[in-house]
Order: structure tokens, then C-alpha cells, then sequence
């Protein structure tokens, strides 16, 4: 009778922990050293119980230019990327669907920020990894052409 009782106990609690999703939040910086700019990425989302990423996440981007005239770029991602505003000065332009590359290239040049490829490419990376929850956010040794400033897989607004 109590190894039926033990069997019992052991299934609710395994039913329950199959049941539960994580929710994340993260903010990681990184700086483009050729380009001249920074990039700071606070991403959120939840990850189904039994996955260790999501391709749902969302992210408010923050890209700065070293040079003092250029506003910053601000990109608000949602549901893994299916909807992009970008938000440069008073000027906010949404794109559905579309392949974030390509809109933050038209960003930053909007913005006059003349940006390389390879770091467009890997900021592309970085948002995208970090939108899939702290597994994938992108860590130091991680990264060819930017640099890692910071990173905060457990970030809480103050």
C-alpha cells in the first residue's frame, strides 16, 4: 500500500512539472567597434515546459551611435519577429513579416549610422538569440565581430 501511495505522489508531482512554462527576461548589451554603435536588447517571453528556447519572444532594441547627431534607433519586435516598429527621432514605421536585416540596415541608415555587414549580421543574431529566452542569448567567446558589454539573463526593471 505505501509504494502505491509513493507511485502516486511521484506521478502528481511529475504531471505538474510537465504542465509549467518559464518565463524570461534578459538585457544584454553589445558595441559595434566599427561601426560606432551600441546595441542594447531587453527581450521577454515564455518558453514551453519541455523547451529550452522560443521563437515567440519579444525585444525592445536600443542602438546608439558613437556620433553625438545620429538619434538613437529604437526597434520594438514582436511574436519572434512577425511585427517591427522602428522608432528614429518623432518618425515610427512598421513593418509585418519582414526580414529584421534588412530593417535594421534601413534604421541605422535612416538614422545615418553607416554600419558594416558582418556587425549588422551578428546584431541580427544577437536579437534574435536573445529573443529566444537566456539559452540562446548571445555570451562572451560567442561572438566574432561584436564586442559583449553586458549581460543580465535574469533583468528586472528598476
Amino acid at each position: 500500500m505505501r509504494q502505491g501511495s509513493i507511485g502516486i505522489l511521484f506521478l502528481s508531482v511529475v504531471v505538474l512539472l510537465t504542465g509549467c512554462s518559464i518565463n524570461f527576461r534578459t538585457k544584454s548589451v553589445y558595441r559595434a567597434p566599427r561601426s560606432q554603435y551600441q546595441v542594447e536588447i531587453v527581450a521577454w517571453g515564455e518558453i514551453e515546459s519541455g523547451a529550452d528556447i522560443t521563437n515567440k519572444g519579444d525585444s525592445d532594441v536600443r542602438i546608439s551611435s558613437d556620433v553625438p547627431s545620429a538619434p538613437p534607433v529604437i526597434l520594438k519586435i514582436r511574436d519572434g519577429g512577425q511585427a517591427i516598429e522602428s522608432v528614429i527621432g518623432d518618425v515610427k514605421k512598421a513593418f509585418a513579416k519582414e526580414d529584421l536585416e534588412r530593417v535594421l540596415v534601413e534604421s541605422l541608415t535612416s538614422a545615418g549610422i553607416a554600419a558594416e555587414n558582418s556587425e549588422v549580421t551578428e546584431t541580427v543574431k544577437a536579437i534574435y538569440g536573445a529573443m529566444a529566452g537566456s539559452k540562446a542569448t548571445l555570451m562572451p567567446g560567442q561572438v566574432k565581430v561584436l564586442e559583449v558589454v553586458d549581460v543580465d539573463l535574469f533583468y528586472k526593471e528598476r
